[in-house]
């Protein structure tokens, strides 16, 4: 692992990004833009459960704009002010404050989810719930980010999400990196658990 990796400042439980709160370490966002740039011609849209602060939001939808793809954010919690919102809106981000299982909620993710891969990033309340939820109705070859794996979320919880699997080297990488995030990749379940 590279020295500044493990410099205090880097791992700072207070990080900002444009002068707000980032729930990120920086390694983490690091991670996912080399992830997207391998994946610029692959990942068709972002949905991101859990919008915080909004300043992740802000990158995947800067990241969106720049490649005419759709970005949805959804969270029940409005952490974020009037600014940060009207610049997500600004970059055709769609904000829905909504709890991600509700009726509304959970529709509204289903019908954004297009028939081509995308990237669901799981940071909300109930990260292995919103990943046994809504993995399955991902295309295959979608990339799933878990953030807080290995605290939160244990390898264990993954084994009973059939339609994901580690997607090497990224989550190996991310781990060795510490940036709390586990990247998974939709795959046909085995063909005993379909029948079950």
């Amino acid at each position: 692992m590279p020295n500044w990796l493990n410099n205090s400042l880097f791992h700072n439980k207070h990080r900002t990004l444009f002068g707000r709160p980032l729930q990120q370490s920086w390694a983490a966002i690091g991670t996912y833009e080399k992830l997207l740039q391998a994946h610029r011609d692959e990942v068709y849209w972002i949905c991101e459960i859990g919008t915080g602060f909004g300043i992740l939001s802000t990158y995947f939808a800067l990241w969106c704009d720049g490649r005419n793809a759709p970005f949805l954010t959804i969270d029940n919690n409005r952490l974020f002010g009037r600014q940060t919102l009207r610049v997500l809106e600004f970059l055709g981000a769609e904000v829905v404050a909504e709890d991600c299982f509700s009726e509304a909620g959970h529709q509204r993710i289903a019908s954004f989810i297009t028939q081509f891969p995308g990237l669901l990033f799981c940071d909300g309340g109930y990260k292995i719930k919103e990943a046994t939820t809504f993995a399955p109705l991902l295309p295959l070859q979608s990339i799933v980010v878990i953030h807080d794996y290995g605290r939160e979320v244990k390898p264990v919880h993954m084994e009973a999400i059939l339609e994901l699997e580690a997607y090497e080297p990224w989550h190996t990488q991310s781990l060795e990196m510490k940036t709390k995030a586990g990247i998974f990749r939709r795959v046909q379940p085995p063909i005993e658990a379909e029948e079950s």
